[in-house]
């Protein structure tokens, strides 16, 4: 019984912490991030290759997916150094 409930209250606290980042994210910084286009066009990438019947090869597709996600964690990485 006791497990439950400190699952439970550890839930409730990840959850809490999770919303109350959420209320600083500025959507109209998002939408001026190149990391975020990025990803978004990667996103696509995939789901366009999957509904068009694989015009690229599922591997050249992962390719650039990996590719474009090495980009993204990198960027990231070096705004986070920046202080951006």
């Amino acid at each position: 019984m006791f497990g439950e409930l400190r699952r439970a209250y550890k839930a409730w606290r990840i959850w809490r912490k999770l919303r109350s980042g959420l209320r600083e994210v500025n959507v109209s910084e998002k939408l001026k991030s190149r990391k975020f286009w990025v990803a978004v066009i990667g996103g696509l990438l995939l789901l366009v290759n999957k509904a068009l019947g694989s015009p690229l090869d599922e591997a050249t597709a992962n390719q650039i997916v990996a590719v474009i996600g090495a980009y993204v964690i990198g960027q990231g990485i070096a705004d986070r150094a920046n202080g951006s």
